[in-house]
Order: structure tokens, then sequence, then C-alpha cells
């Protein structure tokens, strides 16, 4: 009687599921979906802060002030509407808008009419900003 060995022994299927999950691993560990996510959700915010930034400014030079809410800024049609997240705070000839970043949570994305720029800025203070 002929013995045929056909097939893989157990010890190797565990020696090959062990490898790849091993190389499953690293590869994880090298796209980091999460931190690409929270790039893309900067992305998008930076480039929502810039829109609204445009709209506030818009308004700034057809009626010479900028919005004392941001309701009111979005009913005189300058800005279509206004992401929750984002905080403006408006002065009488100023006014900044800021959103907290996705992928660092000690800063935050902010326009000041003064500077007339997208900085980023420590979350606690709002100083040590970095222009982007």
């Amino acid at each position: 009687m002929k013995k045929y060995n056909s097939g893989f022994t157990l010890v190797e299927i565990v020696i090959a599921i062990g490898i790849i999950g091993i190389l499953s691993g690293i590869l994880v560990t090298i796209i980091n979906p999460e931190s690409k996510r929270n790039q893309t959700r900067d992305a998008v915010r930076m480039n929502q802060l810039q829109e609204l930034a445009s709209g506030l400014e818009t308004m700034r030079l057809a009626e010479g002030r900028y919005p004392a809410t941001t309701a009111a800024a979005v009913t005189e049609e300058y800005l279509v509407n206004w992401p929750g997240d984002y905080i403006y705070t408006p002065g009488s000839n100023t006014m900044s808008v800021y959103v907290p970043s996705a992928a660092d949570s000690s800063k935050v994305f902010m326009y000041n009419s003064n500077v007339g720029k997208i900085q980023i800025c420590n979350a606690t203070t709002l100083d040590n900003c970095i222009d982007l």
C-alpha cells in the first residue's frame, strides 16, 4: 500500500497564517488609516475655514462691518451655512474664526482678520500661531 502526502501539515498552515498576520500588522502600521482620516478632516476644515473667512470678508467690504452672529452672516446670504464646530468671535473692526484640529487636539486652525490668513494655533490660549 502506497501512502501519498498531499496537502499541508498543521505546522505549515500555522506558520503561513502567522506570516500573513505579521505582514498585515506592518502594513496597517505603515498606512495608519486613523492618521489619514484626521489629515483629510483637517484639509476639509481648512478649506471650509477659508470659505467662511472669504464670506465674512466679503460682508465686511460690502457692508462695512462683520456680522454680530453666525446666523446674521448666513441670513444675509454671504454664507450658505455655518458648520457646527466652527467658533466665531466678532469684534468691532476685527473677527476671528477657528476650528479644532482633528489630528492634534491641542491645536486649532484660525483665521484672524488682522492677520488675513489661516494659521495653526495653541487651542488653549489661541497664541503661538504658525502661518499655513
